[in-house]
């Protein structure tokens, strides 16, 4: 009499095959030749009694959070909560609902909801919250409430708590930010170069802005800073050369905090220039988390005569598509051609804006007609950049045509040399040049 083949667990990748496979389905591993294997109601016993632990609701201080893992519905597989995908089989994450009905009374508001509903309803608290008060919020006060919130949940050590601390207050204290890999921009230059002697049969060049250091956000102002770090990303470059550098930030050849630059920005309203974007903000930026944007940052370099022009580029929109838009191959053009026609100078970097977010723009690497952003992203820190580069990853530095799909973009440049007295009044006005794709 043949007896029937139970169903088996995979060792590697825990999926529950059939009795009559040799090998996994999923990773191709081969059966152990263990039979008749454990029943499968043991199995659902024994993966019931582990989603019993994993499902505690763990109540914290105005959040909620569910499980620490997940469970492929494909392949079983447990999985970290913050992958998006399986790493085993590389299927989608489903989001896993809840199917108890305990009631939870809201902590805002006091309408009792039940366990599933609670986690959202309470976000939407939180982020009401967040949209009403934290444009009242500056950046230090930021760093030190994120800082602690970070040191209480154990993301870091208390001997990291008390480091960053001691740079807080350093910053604070001297109003000059701190210039983590002064060295960061050849790094960048050596490590990107090297493709083109590791690899056969490219032909890449490479064409740089001059040289400039990277600011990334950190705990004060991540999330909104980024239109300030690029401000600063451009001004390093700016301190470097004459005429700027004894105009920029008034001669300071040093970079001032994101506090300090609202400071000089709200200096550069109140002298008269940009008053349409100054009333955006009610004149008042110091002490806050406001975003900012390319005209603003066109105000404040014009306040010291530097002569600081916007571009916009309007993406052309994918056909029968209300809300897609082709990749802005005039605008990789014109970027292409104002490095080209500077190649053998030391033009200042490009501030790259967009909906939602703005980098630097510091190069071109060009392969015969097609042309490759290189950019320096203020989201990411110099510290990941450094590591990045030690492990020969690019993918935050280069971005090509495709990925170029927004509605509008901004670019601001800089021409050579100061304003006069003239110039200056007759720009005050912050206008801009208008491309449109086809």
């Amino acid at each position: 009499m043949e007896l029937k083949r139970q169903d088996w667990d995979c060792k590697r990748c825990t999926l529950v095959n059939n009795g009559k496979k040799e090998y996994c389905e999923c990773c191709n591993l081969k059966r152990e030749n263990l039979f008749p294997q454990r029943r499968r109601e043991e199995s659902f016993e024994h993966l019931k009694e582990e989603e019993e632990n994993d499902d505690r609701l763990i109540e914290g201080k105005n959040q909620l959070s569910w499980r620490e893992h997940w469970n492929c519905d494909r392949c079983s597989f447990k999985n970290e909560l913050d992958s998006s995908f399986c790493v085993m089989c590389l299927s989608d994450k489903v989001e896993i609902k809840s199917t108890t009905t305990i009631d939870n009374e809201c902590p805002y508001c006091s309408i009792t909801l039940t366990e599933k509903d609670a986690e959202e309803h309470v976000q939407l608290h939180l982020f009401e919250d967040e949209k009403k008060g934290r444009d009242n919020v500056g950046y230090f006060e930021n760093f030190d409430r994120n800082l602690k919130k970070e040191m209480e949940t154990g993301k870091i050590s208390s001997a990291c708590f008390h480091f960053r601390t001691n740079k807080m207050n350093k910053l604070k204290e001297t109003g000059i930010d701190i210039i983590e890999f002064p060295d960061i921009f050849s790094s960048i230059q050596s490590s990107l170069s090297s493709i083109s002697n590791n690899k056969r049969g490219n032909n890449f060049e490479w064409i740089w802005s001059g040289e400039c250091c990277h600011f990334g956000s950190d705990e004060g102002d991540r999330g909104w800073g980024c239109g300030y770090r690029n401000i600063q990303i451009l001004a390093s470059h700016l301190i470097l050369r004459e005429p700027y550098s004894s105009s920029v930030f008034c001669g300071l050849k040093k970079i001032p905090t994101v506090d300090k630059i609202q400071e000089w920005m709200e200096a550069a309203w109140g002298a008269g220039y940009d008053t349409e974007g100054s009333s955006h903000f009610s004149n008042s930026i110091l002490n806050s988390s406001k975003r900012i944007g390319a005209t603003d940052a066109v105000a404040l370099f014009r306040s010291f005569g530097i002569k600081a022009k916007v571009v916009d580029f309007f993406s052309a929109r994918v056909e029968n598509q209300s809300k897609k838009w082709k990749p802005n191959k005039e605008m990789l053009n014109w970027i292409s051609n104002h490095f080209l026609s500077n190649k053998n100078k030391s033009t200042p970097p490009l501030y790259f804006q967009h909906e939602g977010h703005s980098r630097t723009i510091i190069g071109i690497r060009r392969n015969g007609e097609k042309s490759t952003l290189i950019v320096l992203d203020p989201s990411y820190s110099p510290y990941n950049l450094q590591n990045d580069l030690k492990q020969s990853k690019y993918n935050r530095l280069l971005v090509d045509l495709g990925s170029l799909t927004k509605e509008k973009y901004q670019i601001i440049y800089i021409e050579e040399g100061l304003m006069n007295e003239r110039e200056r009044k007759e720009n005050l006005y912050i206008g801009s040049s208008q491309v449109f794709s086809l």
